[in-house]
């Protein structure tokens, strides 16, 4: 088979060719895409079902933080070398790199679901998409490695078997590039499991019905909480008795506990850092067996803070 020859055809696929970022965007917008599809199974690293509702629901955006910016920066100048990598490691593949604006967006439009594979590829004669991902050696070790094999991050897994399916591809590939001293490419293909395709169809129908009739997923109270309170941005002044929500009423318990926990662990730790500065004087360094210190001069630029507005939780105990 040659890439050629290669229709991306079925499964009710519509195939875009967005002229302008913008218009990539406002495809994207509409579904939820690959690189999202994770948080429709609760596996997504960075994104929550919560917040991913929110920000579809128009009534937030999810911001990356400065470092996550960098992160999609590096992911997005090193592409091409990815790809070129690809090609030297294996130059029997076919492969041709989906570049937007002119490239390939793939909606499946009945379940709202779409994606954007870096590449499609002819592997071995079968149709391939290739997912490009970019790390570095401490992280890859961390999360890609498991034992003497290699195999990507959940939610990456998943993103590549979804591209997999609306391309009409046999098999899913996924390139990561961790970026060290060296630049070292490694190669994984990823099993492409018809009861997650059927799984992401079906939680994706749910998750857009919850979009239009604007009931919310529950939150992941652990990760959620800058959702929640972007979400509740002001109080209306009214007042609500939640002395039969066991939940509530027992958390405002452990929320007193943990604090009353930190405010002797902050005094011990002040006490700490007051021994280790007295002693220090002023040197900048002290070496001790195990640990180095340092205790520099450090300058900061003057700066204003904008007014704004914010919420801010208390707890006051009953008086008895």
């Amino acid at each position: 088979m040659n890439i050629a020859e290669w229709k991306i055809l079925g499964h009710g696929v519509t195939q875009h060719r967005p002229e302008t970022i913008d218009a990539w965007h406002e495809l994207r917008a509409n579904a939820v895409t690959a690189s999202q599809a994770g948080a429709l199974l609760g596996v997504h690293e960075y994104t929550t079902l919560y917040e991913m509702w929110a920000a579809k629901s128009g009534l937030m955006s999810i911001a990356a933080a400065p470092q996550d910016t960098a992160v999609m920066e590096r992911g997005e100048l090193l592409e091409d070398d990815a790809i070129e990598m690809i090609h030297r490691r294996h130059p029997d593949w076919q492969i041709v790199h989906n570049v937007i604006p002119g490239g390939l967006y793939l909606e499946d439009q009945a379940n709202r679901l779409g994606a954007t594979p870096d590449a499609f590829a002819i592997i071995d004669g079968e149709a391939s998409v290739i997912q490009i991902k970019t790390t570095d050696p401490y992280t890859f070790k961390q999360k890609w490695q498991q034992g003497d094999g290699i195999e990507p991050p959940l939610w990456i897994a998943v993103q590549a078997m979804l591209e997999a399916y609306l391309a009409g591809a046999r098999k899913a590939h996924v390139a990561v590039l961790s970026v060290g001293r060296t630049l070292d490419l490694h190669t994984v293909e990823v099993p492409i499991v018809a009861g997650v395709i059927k799984r992401l169809q079906q939680m994706s129908r749910l998750f857009w019905d919850s979009v239009e009739r604007g009931v919310p997923p529950d939150p992941d109270y652990t990760r959620d909480g800058e959702a929640i309170a972007a979400l509740m941005p002001h109080d209306h002044g009214t007042e609500v008795d939640l002395g039969d929500d066991n939940e509530f009423c027992a958390t405002v318990a452990e929320r007193q506990r943990l604090k009353g926990e930190m405010e002797s662990l902050g005094s011990a730790l002040g006490r700490c850092d007051a021994l280790i500065k007295h002693r220090m004087g002023t040197h900048a360094v002290a070496s001790i067996p195990g640990y180095r210190v340092t205790y520099r001069t450090q300058t900061r630029k003057a700066y204003s803070v904008k007014a704004c507005e914010f919420r801010k939780l208390t707890v006051t105990e009953d008086e008895p």
